[in-house]
């Protein structure tokens, strides 16, 4: 849990920093949005429209994980992972958004996991947010991967 509460916390300022970033750029660039001549008001609203339907879509799910992290509470699922992107940096690769099926449901849920040893077909057990989809592997499955 502590994994997981670390990368939700980096979330959480990585969120609060673009947006504040975000804000001042408005502000502040070339006479800033309260400073606007006539007829320069348009491009200004559809920013302000475009980062308030970024930031719904990306600060809800951190803020709805919050009494989560703050109880220390978290989803786990045990199962398969059946797809996932590999990303190769340097001489690693990395696991991000793997799709693991769900033993108990055989639901397939998408996370948000950088793993190295991460590949289709072994079983892992991840702890997770449910909104935010921030994952940390909590255990792996050897034994039952080599018995296939």
């Amino acid at each position: 849990m502590d994994k997981l509460k670390k990368k939700y916390y980096r979330c959480v300022f990585g969120e609060f920093l673009g947006n504040i970033i975000f804000i001042l750029i408005l502000c502040f660039y070339r006479g800033g949005v309260f400073h606007l001549e006539d007829g320069r008001w348009m491009p200004a609203i559809l920013l302000i429209i475009l980062w308030g339907t970024c930031t719904v879509y990306r600060v809800i799910p951190v803020v709805r994980d919050f009494s989560y992290v703050r109880e220390n509470r978290c989803e786990r699922v045990t199962g398969e992972i059946v797809e996932h992107k590999r990303v190769k940096s340097g001489k690693y690769s990395h696991t991000y958004y793997p799709i693991i099926r769900d033993d108990r449901t055989l639901e397939c849920i998408k996370l948000n996991l950088d793993y190295r040893e991460a590949e289709v077909g072994r079983r892992y057990t991840i702890l997770y947010l449910p909104y935010t989809k921030l994952a940390s592997v909590e255990e792996e499955h050897f034994e039952e991967y080599a018995m296939k």
